[in-house]
């Protein structure tokens, strides 16, 4: 069919009409129902998140994306709850209400993270004298290797499109023996993640942790490394080879052994050689062991209706233990879970640690503590009502975020706007001493040069123009002696180069 001019006309108009008469309500009805949410601090190495269920959630690795591994939860005893909704008590403070509810019962849960007295609390300190470049992203508990084996390859540094860099500190010039260990816990299949191992003055190999074994099956390779540069360290890296599907890496562990010692594979891999080695380095838990001090996270849940049990429920793939004495779960010997009133006792599930309370308590306190400098000493639950009047103060106070820069006629736009701000400034982080504007907490904690233009873009526009300018000097060390701008691995991303052209040129006009 052809419209002539009136026709088109009288078409155009009835569009126009039907759009005009629409009402320009923004109702939220495409909302994913699954969906995680940033309640820590500014710049925080604890990406904390909470799911829609209020729970907290931690765990992240290369596989499966975006998912935790470790919930925390509150629930009731022989009752399912529902969510009934889920909100910010206000937009420029992440304290997360969510509201649950099951037959005769209904449950007010508020997450948040303690700010300590002093925040930042200090620059993380590495504490082997070993150094990890370009991000500390890791993942605690990832697999699950079969066989007799090293405990570290339960645990797994990753590096999200960009190599895993260690520097190993050795005498200037000298031969050691080094071992890496991989445990691939998730490909389903061969080829689908291809990595490249590199150790200073040896030949790179290339590994895939299929194709030699089962899922979950650990694996040690031998390198017969130098410091070829005599800079007194040797250089240990993972790349995604260029074949490889996945450009996201890992590396359970590793080994520095004298250049005469006597070693074998299997023995390494059982870790019979591991106290013999001069430096023993289980990858993945960088954050944890540096951070100066503990970093609390808190949920305060509170029960009305009918007299019930409540329970504190526990999803994760750690070896946790229960302190029945004290009521609490430990990780790697320290404080990991408290409560008040503490747990009475533990039913344990696959993958599920169930811990209960005693009956008819109407509010629970629940803190997790990260951080193994200082966490002996987290062992009683603060008063949270106090801890949230701290928070609010911090962050209406204290946190000094351009809130109050830009402003919109809408209030409920007004407040996504401000937690949008908020957000911002949580995911972003300090890597090797710099900021970094990061897209995301999780699969995107690092420096993508597309996002980072529009994290600066941002920042510009709030008036934050210290930390715009600080993260465009961030991204020049990525420059190569040829001009071109090298963030992503393992293929070069020709944009980046201009994108840093034009995001200076941004920079100067803003």
């Amino acid at each position: 069919m052809c419209l002539n001019h009136t026709g088109r006309v009288l078409l155009i108009g009835i569009m126009v009409t039907n759009g005009l008469a629409q009402s320009p309500v923004i109702d939220y009805r495409y909302a994913p129902a699954n969906h995680l949410n940033a309640i820590c601090l500014p710049d925080d190495w604890q990406k904390t998140l909470i799911n829609e269920k209020g729970e907290l959630a931690y765990d992240f690795g290369p596989g499966p994306y975006a998912k935790p591994l470790t919930t925390i939860g509150v629930g009731v005893a022989d009752r399912e709850l529902t969510v009934i909704k889920q909100q910010w008590e206000h937009p420029r403070v992440p304290l997360a209400q969510t509201e649950l509810a099951g037959e005769g019962i209904r449950v007010q849960v508020e997450s948040f993270a303690l700010v300590p007295e002093s925040w930042p609390a200090g620059q993380a300190q590495e504490t082997t004298g070993v150094q990890r470049r370009n991000g500390r992203n890791g993942v605690v508990a990832w697999a699950t290797p079969v066989g007799v084996h090293d405990p570290a390859f339960r645990n797994a540094a990753w590096g999200v499109n960009r190599p895993i860099q260690y520097r190993v500190p050795v005498a200037a010039g000298s031969a050691k023996q080094v071992a890496l260990g991989i445990c691939e816990p998730y490909k389903p299949r061969p080829g689908m993640r291809v990595l490249e191992l590199r150790v200073e003055g040896a030949a790179p190999r290339l590994v895939d942790p299929r194709t030699a074994g089962e899922l979950n099956q650990p694996h040690v390779f031998l390198f017969n490394g130098r410091d070829e540069n005599q800079d007194g360290l040797l250089a240990l890296e993972v790349h995604a080879a260029l074949t490889s599907p996945d450009p996201n890496v890992f590396l359970n562990v590793f080994w520095i052994f004298p250049a005469e010692a006597a070693l074998s594979a299997e023995a390494v891999l059982r870790g019979e050689l591991s106290a013999q080695a001069e430096i023993y380095y289980p990858c993945g838990r960088e954050n944890e062991e540096a951070a100066l001090a503990p970093r609390l996270d808190a949920m305060l849940a509170t029960f009305s209706g009918d007299t019930v049990t409540p329970e504190i429920i526990v999803r994760t793939n750690r070896e946790l233990t229960f302190d029945a004495a004290a009521g609490m779960l430990r990780w790697n010997g320290q404080p990991y879970l408290l409560s008040r009133p503490a747990a009475l006792r533990l039913t344990q599930e696959k993958g599920s640690w169930r811990l209960a309370l005693p009956r008819g308590t109407r509010q629970v306190a629940v803190m997790m503590v990260h951080g193994q400098r200082g966490s002996e000493s987290s062992n009683r639950v603060p008063d949270l009502r106090l801890a949230q009047q701290r928070s609010r103060k911090f962050w209406r106070q204290e946190a000094h975020l351009p809130f109050d820069r830009l402003r919109v006629p809408d209030a409920a736009l007004q407040n996504l706007f401000e937690a949008n701000i908020r957000n911002l400034y949580q995911i972003r982080e300090v890597v090797d001493g710099r900021l970094e504007f990061q897209p995301g907490p999780s699969v995107y904690r690092g420096l993508w040069m597309h996002d980072v233009v529009y994290a600066i873009e941002a920042a510009a526009f709030l008036g934050d123009l210290a930390a715009a300018r600080a993260v465009v000097e961030n991204v020049m060390r990525f420059q190569g002696s040829d001009g071109q701008v090298r963030v992503m691995a393992p293929h070069a991303m020709h944009r980046e180069t201009p994108l840093l052209i034009y995001l200076m040129c941004r920079y100067s006009r803003l």
